[in-house]
């Protein structure tokens, strides 16, 4: 039985190694098109409620950086 624990520890350890290989392998073209195709696919099933909800909240987060970014206005009293 703990022979067969270890395999699967080595196996997990070798997974996360491979991610950082893999992607440190790459050109950088070659991951943006990889990224790309991933944001395609899980966009592909996305509702049309839930692309509503995100472009809101996409909205409301460039509304907040362009008020957090403007200069501040003094006031004349």
């Amino acid at each position: 039985m703990e022979k067969r624990k270890r395999v699967l520890v080595d196996v997990a350890e070798i997974g996360r190694k491979g991610g950082n290989a893999r992607a440190e392998s790459m050109s950088q073209e070659q991951l943006s098109s990889i990224g790309k195709h991933g944001a395609a696919s899980r966009w592909a099933n996305a509702t049309p409620e839930e692309r509503a909800a995100h472009g809101a909240m996409l909205a409301a987060a460039r509304a907040k950086a362009r008020k957090e970014a403007a200069p501040k206005k003094e006031k004349v009293t």
